[in-house]
């Protein structure tokens, strides 16, 4: 199943199909054709020599974006800039002020910003009132995507650069949350009053909201990490983007080796 937008993409591979009456070894276009979704195999298919290209990263060298990160900041998915590497959960992290960003919304309760993550689990961003791990504290957001894993909010501190103490706030269970083939885009709000709410793309009810007891949650820096599995981020979004009306379903672009 190919698909032709600018470029042509690999979308499907033929698992069963009537043959066609006229042609001998060609599927009947004409008929119900089953096709394997080739973005859960892409190891599979590489073994087989074909080479894949990310349709939404623009700029960047073939890359499978779960196994390595990009050597710079690239544009990318609908405007958002990407991380250019992504440091270990124990490693000083770099973190950037949000009130720079680009995009950022205001209201008169709250102040927004939109990011995004592709990996299978093991999402974490960490934000705060100052540059983190100077004096304070930042809170964490872990979000998990395996089944029976807990996504876990945490008030985090630290007494040197490798020690750290945190402090559960929350943990509930997000099975399929985020996705390996596609960006798991969402809203991060931080209200006056310290509730913080993240909100999906093209949802309006928040899949996540909680708050501190002890302090007051803000969001002027905002870093991420990584936790045991692979993934990567997109920071500073375009805000006003309605998922409901983008096809985000990620197509593969191939050449055979």
């Amino acid at each position: 199943m190919f698909f032709k937008i600018g470029d042509w993409f690999f979308g499907g591979s033929t698992s069963f199909s009537p043959g066609d009456p006229q042609k001998t070894g060609i599927c009947d276009s004409h008929n119900y054709v089953g096709c394997t979704n080739v973005a859960q195999y892409i190891t599979c298919y590489q073994g087989k020599e074909v080479g894949f290209e990310d349709p939404l990263v623009s700029s960047m060298p073939t890359v499978n974006p779960v196994v390595g990160s990009v050597g710079r900041k690239v544009k990318t998915v609908h405007g958002c800039l990407q991380l250019e590497k992504v440091p270990g959960y124990k490693e000083p992290l770099e973190y950037f002020a949000t009130d720079n960003f680009r995009y950022i919304g205001t209201t008169p309760h709250s102040k927004y910003i939109r990011v995004g993550m592709v990996g299978e689990t093991d999402g974490t961003l960490r934000f705060g009132a100052s540059r983190y791990p100077n004096d304070g504290v930042v809170w964490e957001v872990y979000l998990a995507g395996l089944s029976g894993q807990y996504t876990e909010i945490s008030r985090q501190t630290r007494s040197g650069t490798v020690d750290y103490s945190n402090t559960s706030l929350l943990r509930i269970i997000t099975p399929n949350i985020m996705s390996k083939t596609r960006p798991f885009m969402f809203r991060i709000e931080a209200f006056n009053n310290g509730t913080v709410q993240l909100t999906k793309d093209g949802e309006r009810k928040p899949f996540l909201e909680f708050g501190d007891g002890k302090n007051h949650l803000e969001m002027s820096y905002i870093a991420f990490t990584l936790w045991k599995y692979d993934v990567f981020y997109f920071y500073d979004c375009p805000l006003n983007t309605d998922s409901n009306n983008i096809d985000d379903t990620v197509l593969l672009k191939c050449s055979l080796a």
